[in-house]
């Protein structure tokens, strides 16, 4: 795989970070058939639960061990909640232990800057909702994003 910067203000950035996931993706699938590294999607069936009122259209964690030990975590959420009041800080997703979170920083966030999302502990992702008005909203969210 080759290095590929990507500048600030860059427009279409996705596509050569895209080609590099699908690189080490389809490479972790071949590596797969020799050695004990496995991809494995975790879903609500694998103990991905939702918390406080969110609601689900799609919602996993891929699970992507490398050779070096580290595992990468790439979490998808197409998720809704109705009503959703401004808060500082509340569970959002607990994962189970394949898809445990060491970060406790800011791991991810909308577009509109008005939703973030972090690790609380190695079990649970929580959210901050901050809308501009500070008022109650239905909100609906399409989002990736990845962490060790």
């Amino acid at each position: 795989m080759a290095y590929q910067e990507i500048a600030h203000g860059q427009t279409h950035w996705d596509s050569p970070l895209n080609a590099m996931l699908k690189e080490l993706y389809d490479t972790s699938k071949t590596l797969s058939d020799k050695t004990s590294l496995a991809y494995e999607r975790i879903e609500e069936k694998n103990g991905l639960v939702l918390t406080n009122g969110w609601q689900k259209n799609e919602c996993y964690i891929d699970v992507l061990p490398f050779l070096n030990g580290k595992t990468l975590k790439i979490c998808h959420l197409s998720i809704s909640h109705p009503n959703l009041a401004p808060v500082n800080g509340a569970p959002l997703l607990i994962v189970p232990s394949k898809a445990s979170i060491f970060v406790a920083q800011f791991i991810g966030g909308s577009v509109s800057g008005e939703l973030s999302f972090y690790g609380i502990d190695v079990s649970h992702i929580g959210y901050h909702y901050a809308p501009a008005d500070g008022h109650n909203h239905d909100v609906q969210v399409d989002i990736t994003f990845m962490y060790f």
